[in-house]
């Protein structure tokens, strides 16, 4: 099946990316969203209306074989977007608190410079990644450190897939924002 993709990274919460699917050259989706996954993947969200009822339907119906290749070409894109290539090495140390699952420590492959104090944290909806913050004099926090929007996803998807795989490995938690 001809399958072109074109995503836009948004990067807003769970949302990575949004974009448009033409299939077979004469069949345009557009609104086709890329999640990121409890387990530290991606899921492909295909666009869907609400019925009268308040069910939700799919506005194109395709094939497992169809939905599967369309979801490895739209995940194929993304990480292309993405330059696929994390850039830093993580390194992970064991919390020490309830809300602290794991300290990060990631080291830049070509530089060798290190970005400290990043921590997986957890909470009702799961498992996140939290860069160092600092109170600012008006009570808000502020970032210290920022990574580029495509930098900062491949990073946080490495780090909770290195959590998610060693709390597999451990028997435990398995809700991974």
């Amino acid at each position: 099946m001809e399958i072109t993709v074109n995503m836009k990274i948004v990067n807003a919460g769970s949302l990575i990316a949004v974009g448009d699917v033409t299939l077979e050259g004469c069949i345009n989706m557009h609104q086709v969203k890329v999640i990121s996954a409890r387990d530290g993947g991606w899921m492909v969200s295909l666009p869907r209306i609400r019925g009268k009822s308040g069910a939700w339907h799919d506005t194109v119906v395709l094939s497992d074989e169809q939905l599967e290749e369309l979801r490895e070409r739209v995940c194929d894109a993304l990480r292309e977007t993405l330059s696929l290539e994390n850039p830093f090495e993580v390194i992970l140390e064991e919390g020490n608190s309830d809300n602290c699952i794991a300290f990060v420590k990631l080291k830049h492959k070509k530089t060798g410079i290190e970005l400290r104090d990043i921590q997986v944290r957890d909470s009702r909806n799961g498992l996140f990644v939290s860069f160092p913050k600092q109170r600012m004099t008006n009570g808000a926090f502020a970032n210290l450190v920022e990574l580029p929007a495509n930098v900062k996803t491949l990073v946080e998807q490495d780090i909770l897939s290195q959590v998610h795989s060693i709390d597999k490995q451990k028997g435990v938690r398995k809700n991974v924002r």
